[in-house]
């Protein structure tokens, strides 16, 4: 009689140990975090920009996303995260996961439409083509802009994996974690992509 209780107790704790183990695997299994190759850009009408998301951890099962634009006149995104500038304003493009519903946004500005006598930017070089960095610096990229005259010199930074480095607007590169990732630029009409690549240690 006396072995029930016993059983009782050792089924107790075989059923929260699996139901623990399943809320564990169920974790790792979901999105945690989500974030955009860009957090702001400048675009000019008839622009387009490629936004790609990361989605965290990398064992997630379901990475779907939804894109939106708070200003569809202003600037549309497909379902692939493509944004197409369209006229002067601005506009937030965002993407939630369907799992978890987390949020990631980019402060999208149109610019107005370039006068007669403008002068484009037609060429970028950065001074440094491989830089590493310790998790925690900063490191500022040094570029040069052509020509010298150009009336538009607004550039947009991206990193192809925010979760190893950041980078601003101003260009200033942030190391969060240990790998390597590109830094590129996409600058204003015409479209132009250069890279640095970055390692963080």
């Amino acid at each position: 009689m006396k072995l029930f209780p016993a059983i009782a107790i050792l089924s107790l704790i075989f059923s929260s140990a699996l139901f623990l183990s399943c809320d564990i695997e169920a974790s790792e299994n979901s999105v945690a975090a989500l974030s955009l190759n860009c957090g702001a850009a400048s675009l000019l009408p008839g622009d387009s920009l490629q936004l790609q998301a990361t989605v965290l951890p990398e064992s997630a099962l379901n990475k779907s996303l939804s894109w939106e634009s708070s200003a569809p006149g202003i600037a549309t995104v497909s379902s692939s995260g493509l944004v197409q500038a369209l006229t002067q304003g601005s506009a937030s493009i965002s993407a939630r996961s369907t799992d978890g519903g987390k949020v990631a946004a980019c402060a999208i500005t149109v610019l107005a439409e370039l006068g007669a006598g403008t002068v484009r930017v037609t060429g970028l070089s950065l001074a440094d083509e491989f830089v590493s960095i310790d998790i925690d610096e900063d490191y500022t990229l040094n570029t040069t802009l052509l020509p010298a005259d150009a009336s538009l010199k607004t550039i947009n930074w991206m990193s192809t994996d925010s979760t190893i480095a950041t980078v601003s607007q101003a260009g200033v590169v942030s190391g969060l974690s240990r790998g390597f990732t590109s830094i590129g630029t996409v600058k204003d009409h015409p479209l132009h992509f250069s890279r640095i690549i970055l390692y963080t240690f």
